[in-house]
């Protein structure tokens, strides 16, 4: 069976929205969490206060732990509350959490009240990084705020937390989300939205999903993630009686069982494990210096019908060609791109539209090709290729593996998608996975 994680984030507004009464939302709070049944679920702009004479003595983190019955919790606090206690950041989850480490944001070597609460959690037999995480908010042209000052803060969020994640082990799952208080339609937050989109080797799950419930397009809260996942469902919504100013986000990550097979005939999407985007074509050419013309492959971030891909046999081979066998460890296939019927292609001699790489095409004319067309599977460890294990991909003719990298696109010449090209070495970015699947009887085993 597949594995879905339910992963909720919700800033709480300190439970106290729309009443006077300290805590008074908590309640009300927890039976919208029950309701949706998450595994995970990411808490900010929660209050740990001291108890009396200063303050009420409730750790909101617990408290909600305890009335929603998801029974492991972290938290750290963020911002000083006088001498009432913090403001703080929260994990609730239905697995048990490893020690947690807290990220604060640092701007002009000091701590500011904001950061990211790190823990890990194991999933069939997985480890997965979770972060639950809130960045400064900016109350831009209120003069009751230094609002210059939070939005300096705020780029140092977003850019000191792109910095941790792409020093994270690309092999490891990782979930991120929260309150990033920047949202791409305002001017003073696209810069750093699309930032973090572009460099933090996360997906975001609004974005991943063709077809999102979203009640507010303008929300600051976001779940992202890296791994062997798709999207189920996803959905930004206020709940009725508003007990607090945000909507929640909730996401239904799935990801590959591991017993799964992959044979020969059967349809797969890809994920480039270090970057979460889908390997992709489509009926573009490119047209770049030195190009050969022919259509263009991509790793894409949306995800579509155009992610789809067939196994078939070596150049040569019928299209029956061991037809529900497994793929192994060092054995040569295609990959027949569904949506044009051409094949995952390159060679030598022709530059990659960014870096100059080798070329990946899509080549050929119902299936039929030449040897460059053949590719080399190397599976991690060895043996059958199953699902949650990473590939590599070789070109056989050149010895060159399929590989990606962030940063790397081009307006025209990779419709602004990032970039695809064969690499000379091996490094972490050459690694794939199957994240989808439907096999040659038509049943999806994930």
């Amino acid at each position: 069976m597949a594995v879905v994680l339910r992963v909720m984030c919700w800033n709480i507004a300190e439970g106290k929205y729309n009443t006077e009464e300290d805590n008074g939302m908590l309640p009300r709070l927890a039976e919208e969490i029950r309701a949706v049944a998450p595994d995970l679920v990411f808490l900010n702009e929660v209050r740990n206060e001291r108890g009396w004479p200063w303050g009420s003595g409730v750790n909101q983190v617990v408290r909600l732990s305890e009335l929603t019955g998801i029974p492991y919790r972290h938290w750290a606090n963020t911002n000083a509350l006088g001498v009432r206690g913090h403001k703080a950041v929260g994990i609730l989850s239905r697995f048990p959490l490893e020690a947690a480490v807290y990220h604060p944001v640092m701007y002009d070597g000091n701590t500011t009240g904001f950061g990211t609460l790190e823990s890990s959690i194991i999933v069939d037999g997985r480890r997965i990084h979770v972060f639950s995480m809130r960045f400064n908010p900016v109350h831009w042209g209120n003069p009751d705020f230094d609002y210059m000052q939070e939005w300096r803060e705020n780029i140092a969020g977003h850019q000191q937390a792109v910095t941790m994640l792409q020093g994270r082990d690309p092999s490891i799952p990782i979930i991120y989300g929260g309150d990033f208080n920047a949202w791409p339609q305002a001017e003073i937050h696209a810069p750093q939205y699309n930032h973090f989109m572009q460099n933090s080797t996360l997906t975001n799950a609004l974005v991943a999903h063709p077809a999102p419930y979203d009640e507010d397009p303008e929300g600051v809260d976001f779940i992202y993630f890296r791994g062997p996942y798709s999207v189920r469902t996803v959905e930004r919504r206020r709940p009725e009686n508003n007990p607090t100013d945000h909507p929640y986000v909730l996401a239904e990550l799935q990801s590959p069982p591991t017993g799964f097979t992959v044979t020969y005939g059967c349809r797969i999407k890809l994920r480039h494990c270090a970057g979460g985007r889908a390997l992709h074509s489509h009926p573009f050419n490119y047209g770049h210096a030195g190009t050969s013309g022919q259509q263009q492959v991509t790793a894409y971030e949306g995800f579509d019908e155009n992610d789809w891909w067939y196994i078939q046999g070596p150049h040569g081979t019928p299209a029956n060609y061991q037809q529900t066998l497994p793929v192994s460890h060092g054995q040569i296939i295609r990959l027949k791109h569904r949506g044009t019927g051409r094949n995952l292609h390159s060679h030598s001699g022709h530059p990659s539209p960014v870096t100059g790489q080798q070329e990946v095409t899509c080549f050929g004319e119902n299936g039929v090709g030449d040897g460059n067309d053949n590719w080399r599977v190397e599976v991690e460890g060895g043996g059958a290729w199953t699902g949650g294990k990473r590939v590599r991909l070789i070109h056989v003719a050149t010895n060159h593996a399929l590989h990606s990298h962030f940063g790397h696109s081009h307006q025209e010449w990779t419709r602004g998608q990032q970039e695809v090209t064969c690499y000379e070495g091996r490094d972490d970015n050459d690694w794939w996975s199957v994240f989808a699947a439907v096999a040659l009887d038509g049943r999806e085993p994930f």
